[in-house]
């Protein structure tokens, strides 16, 4: 299914699909398969449970004190107090597709301020929490076959 539009007309309706024998909802994400375990989390995981006191977090990498514990960084505090005390800052839920002018300022520093990507409006940008689990979730809904 090669149109965007009809590929998106197919998904809205099946996630408003209701199976009216059962009387319930159908889910479209029932069909998406389960992805593997993440396994950079996975060496983390191996970490927490191992007892040797000499061993070495080669998981995520983080900035860590001598106890292990996550280390926050004080130009990050900082950047935090100034974000939590601005006023101005909107403190309202995003919209579904993040912040537009995030969204846009992302894509100009991916493409380039002047690409012909941009110029010619052929992306589309949404602003998503966390990296590879929105691409591993999205991957598949919009790029199968």
């Amino acid at each position: 299914m090669a149109d965007p539009a009809r590929r998106l007309q197919v998904l809205r309706n099946q996630l408003h699909m209701v199976n009216p024998t059962a009387g319930s909802s159908t889910s479209l994400w029932q069909e998406v398969p389960q992805a593997p375990p993440d396994a950079i989390l996975g060496i983390s995981e191996a970490f927490k449970k191992d007892q040797d006191p000499r061993k070495l977090n080669l998981g995520v990498g983080a900035y860590r004190t001598e106890e292990g514990k996550p280390l926050v960084l004080d130009v990050v505090r900082t950047a935090e107090r100034r974000i939590a005390d601005d006023p101005s800052r909107n403190k309202e839920y995003a919209a579904i597709g993040g912040d537009a002018s995030f969204a846009d300022l992302s894509a100009r520093l991916a493409f380039g301020a002047d690409s012909a990507v941009l110029r010619g409006n052929l992306n589309s940008t949404v602003q998503s929490l966390s990296g590879t689990g929105s691409l591993r979730v999205g991957g598949p809904v919009f790029f199968c076959p």
